[in-house]
């Protein structure tokens, strides 16, 4: 993985059973939270339909693989998430407004 990506993956707490990746784009820390920590249940949220789809067909076999461990939903920010879904939200190369504008929408995420 490379240099920023590790040190998104390692500054999630090992206790975390529940991930959020908002904005997955390639989805490469989805990747390697189903791949490093087998308990782990992620909820990846993207708004844009390309890189979504896109991570679709570069996973379809192990989409079925990792079945209710993944869920891949399209989305603006945390409003996708339900209040209590998960224990850690990441939120990753995304401009600090973009960012703010997505917690004030969800404030009980």
């Amino acid at each position: 993985m490379r240099a920023r990506l590790e040190a998104i993956y390692a500054a999630i707490p090992d206790r975390a059973r529940r991930v959020a990746d908002v904005g997955y784009d390639q989805g490469l820390l989805i990747d390697a939270l189903l791949l490093r920590r087998p308990g782990v249940r992620v909820v990846g949220v993207e708004r844009q339909d390309a890189a979504a789809q896109a991570y679709r067909e570069r996973h379809e076999a192990e989409l079925a693989t990792w079945g209710a461990r993944l869920a891949l939903r399209t989305g603006d920010g945390l409003t996708a998430i339900l209040p209590g879904e998960v224990d850690v939200a990441v939120i990753a190369g995304i401009g600090a407004r973009s960012v703010a504008r997505m917690l004030r929408a969800a404030p009980g995420v």
